[in-house]
């Protein structure tokens, strides 16, 4: 008798994402942080985003979150399909160390997440077949290393039931800023576990954007064609450095564990060639070279929103086997060894303004610019640029993106479709 067709495994990873202003005073950046010596996800975050930036448009992906779900499926697999995992990690150590920096830095994200102005939110969860014969090894890893809620589902008989669960916990998970990450159909009968990892983040700036003097100005998609956006500016002191070729902006958030990262080319239609250089050890390099100076800052009030089906972009680093029935190895999570991963989801959003600021004096700096005068450098982030949000003690990138075309604010759960920026 021919085997029943095999198992699936849904690998689902999301994230919500909000950054404002709000008034504090000006504290240093660290752009030179001591990087964790076992092992940061910042090679798998710009490879990652080297496998995305194909698609045209806007994007954002939260690396954190996918490494994440990778690290606890990593906890099930056996042979190939977990050294091609390790692989894409860039990671070469024992398993036991790449959980140990994953728990820590989980420790570490927690206690930035207490700080004032800063709520910072990451949660696991594993939702399995009820009566299912996991091995409790599996499960007590994700339990104990990620701190992963377990919890039964009845896939095999109620598949749409499950689906509605997962979607209420990631709406929850993400202050509702993520709806329905599991669309109909994304599970079965067959499904036997689903792995979700859900960030969310709402950060105000250390230095605020003063609302007052915000003014519609060219955000300019190309040499010759431009729309007109909400630009913020002010003048203050910030991790700033620049090159021939690009500038280097980082703004800190409060409690200074977290910060954003701009890269800005100077040619307006710079964007491609930023990104075709892009690597993690020079994005390393030009941060440490950030000094904390005076710098007029402008930059758009923007909402990126970006979903994606992962297979394609984690098949081309070098995770092929785990989404193939014939040869993924996840006799870890269970003895079936027709488990495989059927759908891997991602969907993330950041809104990046000025909301909240108390700092009127931000006003009176920006009109002491004057017309012809040597005065601090100038960042005018009015055309496309790549942006990223860091956890400044260990460099691990949280969210890593870009803006072409600025958005709006958008209702809570939407993710935009751009015509010629199909999602996938």
């Amino acid at each position: 008798m021919a085997k029943p067709k095999c198992l699936l495994v849904l690998l689902t990873l999301q994230v919500g994402l909000i950054a404002v202003g709000c008034g504090e005073q000006p504290l240093p950046t660290t752009g030179n942080a001591q990087m964790d010596p076992k092992w940061t996800n910042g090679q798998f975050a710009v490879d990652l985003y080297q496998r995305l930036r194909m698609r045209e448009g806007d994007l954002i992906v939260c690396p954190h979150s996918v490494s994440m779900t990778l690290a606890m499926l990593h906890a099930g697999a056996k042979a190939e399909t977990r050294a091609q995992i390790e692989r894409a990690l860039a990671f070469a150590a024992p398993p036991a160390e790449l959980r140990d920096s994953l728990s820590r830095l989980s420790a570490k994200l927690a206690e930035a997440g207490r700080q004032e102005g800063c709520q910072l939110y990451v949660a696991n969860a594993l939702w399995k077949q009820k009566a299912e014969p996991f091995r409790p090894e599996f499960v007590a890893v994700i339990e104990g290393d990620y701190g992963a809620r377990v919890s039964e589902l009845d896939f095999k008989g109620a598949c749409d039931k499950a689906r509605h669960v997962i979607n209420d916990w990631t709406s929850r998970a993400t202050r509702g800023k993520i709806d329905d990450l599991m669309g109909s159909g994304s599970v079965s009968e067959l499904t036997r576990l689903v792995l979700t990892n859900a960030v969310f983040l709402k950060a105000r700036w250390v230095s605020p954007f003063d609302a007052s003097v915000t003014r519609d100005a060219p955000f300019w998609t190309s040499r010759t064609q431009s729309v007109s956006v909400p630009m913020m500016s002010q003048l203050g002191k910030f991790g700033y450095a620049e090159s021939d070729s690009f500038q280097v902006l980082e703004l800190p958030y409060s409690g200074n564990a977290l910060s954003a990262v701009v890269l800005l080319p100077r040619d307006k239609e710079g964007l491609p060639t930023l990104e075709e250089h892009l690597t993690w050890d020079l994005l390393s390099q030009w941060i440490s070279q950030v000094s904390r100076q005076q710098v007029f800052v402008v930059l758009p009030k923007f909402t990126i929103a970006s979903q994606f089906d992962l297979q394609d972009a984690l098949r081309a680093m070098g995770v092929e086997d785990v989404f193939s029935p014939a040869h993924a190895d996840l006799s870890g999570v269970s003895a079936e060894r027709e488990l495989y991963v059927s759908a891997s989801v991602h969907k993330a959003l950041v809104r990046v303004d000025e909301e909240g600021t108390e700092a009127a004096a931000a006003t009176a700096m920006v009109g002491s610019l004057g017309e012809g005068s040597k005065g601090p450098p100038i960042f005018l982030a009015d055309h496309p640029f790549i942006f990223v949000v860091r956890y400044v003690p260990t460099g691990d990138i949280m969210f890593i993106g870009r803006l072409v075309v600025p958005l709006g604010d958008l209702p809570n759960g939407v993710m935009p479709r751009r015509p010629g920026s199909p999602d996938g």
